[in-house]
């Protein structure tokens, strides 16, 4: 395979810039945890510190205040009243059970902190480990570009669908990143001097099974182009796309993508929706447009006759 080379230095730099982005997103999310819960101990403190300290020692206060008066008056008191020993017994009883209350609300109250406190240490961990599986399958899939065997490729290919679904906020524009530099290094426009004879470059071979897979895959992508999770247009310019088939009824669209001055010569893009699309200089002989949304799209410019045939366009059936 002539672009594996090309397609391993792209697999090095997307594994390279991973660690960066992953640090860089951790750090920030450990920054968030680290505010939330100082913010966190900031409100909520003061208010428990009073209710396990404060106001109850409050009310044990009273107590041992009456405890220490009738104390001295019964010890001043030749013969103490029954009805004064009956009250300090009771006062008594009355301050052992706060103190007791005090001591059980505080160990509950620690036991309730240390369990908010683990289970947000306890998610954390989780969280990185989520984020740690999502980035070494993205650098899995990535290496499964460059193998030798098509269905290795293949099975990149799917991975990195699924990890565009399964954490699109980060991975989603990564991973279409990576599907159309990987289309645009293994369908490289040919040369006239790679094919020998202007015939020979005339030839319309079928398209490989992994840049077929990968348009696919790109075609039925989730979010449109112009979004904050999609910001730029796929770049598919200058690739060779004859007898690209996309399969109908995927709801396929690629609007926003740039075809300029790609070759879709023999290409069935039945119902796939074209919407500000650019195809300056693009070559559509024998393009089959039928059902096809080309609102906006830039058609300028582009190679639509050859020896009789015409891009077929057809209005999209109602």
């Amino acid at each position: 395979m002539p672009q594996l080379s090309k397609l391993s230095s792209l697999t090095n730099r997307v594994k390279n810039s991973l660690p960066s982005k992953q640090t860089a997103i951790l750090r920030l999310k450990d920054g968030g945890i680290i505010v939330g819960f100082l913010a966190s101990a900031y409100l909520f403190v003061p208010p428990l510190w009073d209710a396990i300290s404060v106001s109850p020692q409050q009310r044990v206060k009273p107590l041992e205040q009456r405890i220490a008066d009738l104390d001295k008056q019964i010890k001043s008191s030749p013969k103490p009243s029954t009805t004064d020993l009956k009250e300090i017994a009771t006062l008594e009883k009355g301050r052992i059970d706060t103190e007791h209350a005090i001591r059980t609300t505080i160990v509950q109250a620690m036991v309730g902190f240390l369990g908010i406190a683990t289970v947000g240490i306890a998610w954390k961990q989780w969280k990185a480990a989520q984020e740690k599986q999502v980035a070494e399958r993205f650098s899995k899939a990535v290496e499964l570009l460059g193998n030798e065997k098509i269905h290795a490729q293949l099975g990149g290919i799917y991975a990195l669908e699924q990890i565009a679904k399964d954490a699109e906020e980060k991975y989603y524009w990564q991973v279409m990143e990576t599907l159309t530099s990987y289309v645009r290094e293994e369908s490289r426009l040919p040369e006239l001097s790679d094919c020998g004879s202007l015939e020979e470059l005339q030839n319309v071979p079928l398209l490989s099974g992994g840049v077929q897979t990968a348009m696919t895959v790109l075609a039925r992508r989730k979010h449109p182009y112009n979004s904050s999770i999609e910001p730029h247009r796929l770049n598919l310019s200058f690739t060779d796309l004859r007898r690209l088939r996309i399969p109908d009824g995927i709801d396929a669209n690629f609007d926003g993508a740039d075809f300029r001055g790609s070759k879709l010569q023999k290409a069935w893009l039945t119902n796939v929706s074209f919407k500000n699309t650019l195809f300056s200089y693009a070559d559509l002989k024998e393009t089959h447009f039928y059902g096809a949304q080309l609102q906006k799209s830039n058609l300028t410019l582009t190679v639509r006759s050859f020896s009789g045939w015409l891009v077929r366009l057809w209005p999209k059936a109602s």
